[in-house]
């Protein structure tokens, strides 16, 4: 009897010891799932961003848009893109998905 309460209570200590590392590892686990999903959401709000400059280039060229809007929306598009491209490189060369801080081959 004696001896199954000392194995009890190895057992509670070495749970109550190994838990918190096995969550830590859960925990970086999330970051780096949360890490590509962010990823994922910037490189999709890239594409929307090309996509709508590209866009109101056609609207200028078929005259749906003056030069004067043209020239606003194209601004704050590029704007929008080069904001998005730095947060997708810093995301990136952080460590973070596709871990592009390697050192080339």
């Amino acid at each position: 009897m004696a001896t199954w309460l000392v194995l009890l209570a190895a057992a509670l200590v070495l749970a109550f010891v190994v838990r918190p590392l096995a969550r830590g590892a859960d925990s970086a686990a999330a970051l780096e799932r949360a890490e590509r999903g962010r990823l994922r959401d910037l490189l999709a709000a890239k594409e929307a961003a090309y996509a709508a400059i590209k866009e109101i280039e056609f609207d200028h060229l078929t005259r749906k848009l003056d030069d004067h809007d043209f020239e606003i929306l194209r601004a704050r598009y590029r704007a929008h893109a080069v904001a998005l491209l730095k947060e997708i490189d810093a995301l990136e060369s952080a460590g973070g998905p596709g871990r592009r801080n390697k050192a080339p081959a």
